[in-house]
């Protein structure tokens, strides 16, 4: 970022003026190093199009195929498997850098605890947008500002519990699902669960504290989530803030 002070230090009157800060996209990210060759530039080399969708895969093959920690590598990939986000359920499916920073956390946390990973994901742009609970408004916020009665999206809170942890069945050591005295299978959870869970998560929209801009335009999806006392009509609990 071409600040006044960073021109100075150059002896370059031609920058912008304000302040700046200059910030990687992911935690212990560096600098690239020209030298090593094959460096990435933000313009794809094929054709006259940006060919912003083929940047991923571009970086993903050639980590996983010459990085020398294959063992996180493949750990990593297995993870993105099941804490799952798409292009098409999202609005920024050519921003390369943050679905280079949301796999990042697989291979950050790769041999670590797995709640870990549940939390980096739940509280990730990327998750909150294709799983819709991005913005999800509280009944009463509804009601106040709206006049409609509304429940909280419940799409994550659903998910969550079906698909990244407990799944549908409570199950016996050896893997087999429990039968209650009736002989039918016990479920894990009920919808219950799914609405307090979904009351849980509303209020989260993406921090303003993170925005991130880049070539061309402002974008938010390397942000993390933090809670909105807007959409959840009442003021956030300090235990809260901490996230």
């Amino acid at each position: 970022m071409r600040t006044e002070d960073v021109a100075a230090q150059f002896g370059d009157a031609s920058a912008e003026a304000g302040s700046g800060v200059v910030v990687c996209g992911s935690p212990n990210e560096v600098a690239n190093d020209p030298t090593h060759g094959k460096y990435f530039v933000p313009v794809h080399e094929l054709g006259t199009d940006w060919g912003l969708e083929d940047q991923k895969g571009d970086i993903f093959s050639n980590i996983v195929i010459y990085a020398p920690d294959q063992l996180r590598q493949r750990v990593a990939f297995s993870l993105s498997q099941i804490l799952v986000v798409v292009p098409a359920g999202t609005s920024n499916r050519d921003h390369t850098e943050a679905y280079a920073n949301y796999h990042d956390i697989f291979v950050n946390n790769a041999f670590g605890n797995y709640r870990d990973i549940l939390k980096e994901t739940a509280f990730n742009a990327h998750m909150a947008e294709h799983l819709t609970y991005m913005q999800s408004k509280s009944t009463a916020h509804m009601w106040e500002h709206k006049k409609q009665h509304a429940f909280a999206d419940e799409n994550f809170s659903r998910e969550i519990m079906q698909l990244f942890s407990t799944g549908l069945y409570l199950l016996n050591k050896d893997g087999s699902i429990k039968i209650d005295e009736n002989g039918e299978q016990r479920y894990a959870y009920g919808n219950d669960e799914i609405m307090s869970f979904a009351r849980a998560w509303t209020g989260f929209d993406v921090s303003v504290g993170y925005l991130l801009f880049r070539f061309f335009h402002a974008f938010t999806s390397l942000a993390n989530l933090a809670p909105s006392s807007y959409f959840l009509s009442m003021p956030v609990p300090t235990s809260a803030r901490k996230y």
